[in-house]
C-alpha cells in the first residue's frame, strides 16, 4: 500500500508502455482529499474526496493531480477477479462515496497500522479489499452482491467455458451459439455470465488480441502477420489489423517491431545496474 501526496503531476501510459512494462495488477486507489482526474484516455472523470477508483494497469490511462493525497493497493489481478472480474468497463470505474465508505475505511485502517503484521494477515487484508471492491461495485450499479457459494460456482463455470473458448480460438466461427450447444447452457447464462466483460464476443475478441499481442511480444515466433491472424480465429488478415488497432494504438506490425527494438535494447545491456536504472527510466 502507498499513501502519497502529489501536486501538479500528469502521468499518461499509453499502449506501447503498458506492453513494455508488463504490469498486470489492478489499483485500487482512494482520494483522501485534493484533486485528481484520470482513467481511459478520452474517457477521464473526476474523482472526489472519499471516492475510489478502480485501474487495470494493462490498459492505457491518463491522469491529473492536484494538491492530492491517495492512497493506492496493488492488488493481484487473479485475486481481484474472484470477487469481480477485470473487463474493459471496469477500467477507470469510480466506487461513489456512499458505496465505497466501508473500503474507504478500510484503507485508512490500513495506512495507520503502517504494514506491521505477518505475510497472513496481508494475505487476508488483499482478500478484505477484493470483497470490499466487489461488495462497493454492485451497490453502485445497483447489481446485488453474490454469497461466497454462487461466486465460487459461477467462478467455476466461466473458467469451463473460457478453456473451451481458448481451445476453439482458432475457428473464426466460434460464437455463443455453438458454445451454448457444446457446453449444455443457455445463452441468457453466457450473457450473465459475460456480463462483466461486454459478452461472450467481446471476451472472445479480446482473448485474441491477449494471445497475438503475447506472439508478437516472442522475437523467435517467425510466423507473418497473416499466419497469426488465422491461427488465433481472425476471418482475415485486414479485420485481425483493425481490431489490433484500435485495442493497442498501432497495427500488429509496428506493435512486432517496437517488441523487438525494446528486446534488443535490454539484451544489449550487460550491466545489471544499467538495466535496472533503463527499466525504471521507463516505467515514468
Amino acid at each position: 500500500m502507498i499513501d502519497r501526496q502529489i501536486s501538479g503531476v500528469s502521468h499518461k501510459r499509453d499502449a506501447a508502455h503498458a506492453r513494455r512494462d508488463g504490469f498486470d495488477h489492478v489499483v485500487v486507489q482512494l482520494l483522501v482529499s485534493g484533486k485528481w482526474i484520470g482513467g481511459a484516455p478520452g474517457e477521464e472523470r473526476e474523482l472526489r474526496p472519499g471516492e475510489i477508483v478502480l485501474l487495470d494497469m494493462a490498459r492505457p490511462q491518463h491522469n491529473v493531480a492536484s494538491a492530492a493525497q491517495l492512497i493506492t493497493i496493488n492488488m493481484p489481478r487473479d485475486q481481484m477477479k474472484e470477487t469481480l472480474p477485470m473487463a474493459p468497463a471496469l477500467h477507470g470505474a469510480i466506487l461513489p462515496r456512499d458505496s465505497a465508505q466501508l473500503l474507504a475505511e478500510f484503507m485508512l485502517l490500513l495506512k495507520r497500522l503502517g504494514g506491521q503484521g505477518s505475510a497472513a494477515m496481508a494475505i487476508s487484508a488483499g482478500k478484505a479489499v477484493a470483497e470490499l471492491a466487489a461488495g462497493a461495485f454492485a451497490t453502485a450499479t445497483g447489481q446485488k452482491p453474490s454469497s461466497q457459494r454462487d461466486r465460487y460456482f459461477g467462478h467455476l463455470r466461466r473458467e469451463r467455458i473460457e478453456l473451451y473458448i481458448d481451445c476453439h480460438l482458432a475457428n473464426s466461427a466460434l460464437d455463443s451459439g455453438q458454445i451454448a450447444r457444446e457446453l449444455g447452457v443457455s445463452r441468457s447464462v453466457l450473457y450473465q455470465v459475460f456480463q462483466s466483460s461486454g459478452g461472450v464476443s467481446r471476451y472472445i475478441l479480446a482473448r485474441r488480441l491477449e494471445l497475438l499481442s503475447r506472439a508478437l511480444r516472442r522475437h523467435h515466433d517467425k510466423r507473418t502477420i497473416a499466419e497469426l491472424a488465422f491461427s488465433f480465429g481472425f476471418s482475415s488478415e485486414s479485420h485481425c489489423s483493425k481490431a489490433f488497432r484500435l485495442a493497442y494504438g498501432m497495427p500488429p506490425g509496428e506493435y512486432r517491431k517496437q517488441a523487438s527494438k525494446d528486446f534488443e535494447a535490454i539484451a544489449s545491456l550487460e550491466d545489471g545496474s544499467v538495466r535496472l536504472g533503463a527499466w525504471h527510466n521507463a516505467l515514468r
